[in-house]
């Protein structure tokens, strides 16, 4: 339920905003409106987002997901494998789809 909020907060607000509606939901996810390299993100935060359960929630603004492929593409299949009740994909706006 939590991941569908940030979703909705996501889809409401205005575009600089959207990352502050993702950083509120889920402290992994920088806040790029003061950060401009967004390579900086740690990759060790985010694992143990997924390692302790919490990933399924984790919803990524499509600009943090095309700029960070490299990294999403192995933090989402790890996701899906890790809660397969939960998350079918990525959606082509960034977010985890949801079962």
């Amino acid at each position: 339920m939590e991941a569908r909020d940030a979703l909705n907060d996501y889809r409401s607000n205005d575009a600089q905003d959207k990352t502050l509606a993702l950083a509120r939901r889920n402290e992994g996810v920088m806040d790029l409106r003061n950060r401009g390299d967004i390579g900086e993100i740690s990759q060790a935060r985010l694992r143990s987002r997924i390692d302790s359960g919490v990933c399924q929630l984790l919803v990524v603004a499509k600009s943090v997901y095309n700029n960070m492929q490299h990294l999403f593409d192995m933090i989402i299949p790890t996701c899906i494998r890790a809660h397969p009740t939960t998350t079918t994909g990525l959606h082509s706006d960034g977010g985890l789809l949801m079962k």
